[in-house]
């Protein structure tokens, strides 16, 4: 039960992380798919490499956590 003061719950933290758990399952998936070689160049239809995208999923978990656990969200 949230405090009076406390905005309401929008989803609670077991099915947060649940959810989270599930992304993680299929990116872990996703990057046992690819060939070792071409890991950071295999581009598909013109898109960026699933590596570049690793790496902004990985740049955005801190200030993501960051935020859900202290309300304070960074531009």
């Amino acid at each position: 039960m949230s405090a009076p003061d406390s905005p309401p719950t929008v989803i609670s933290p077991a099915a947060f992380l649940s959810h989270w758990q599930g992304h993680r399952r299929l990116t872990r998936r996703v990057i046992a798919a690819f060939p070792a070689d071409e890991f950071t160049t295999l581009s598909l239809g013109g898109m960026r490499p699933f590596s570049a995208l690793a790496s902004e999923m990985l740049g955005m978990a801190v200030p993501t956590a960051h935020g859900v656990l202290t309300g304070e969200w960074a531009p």
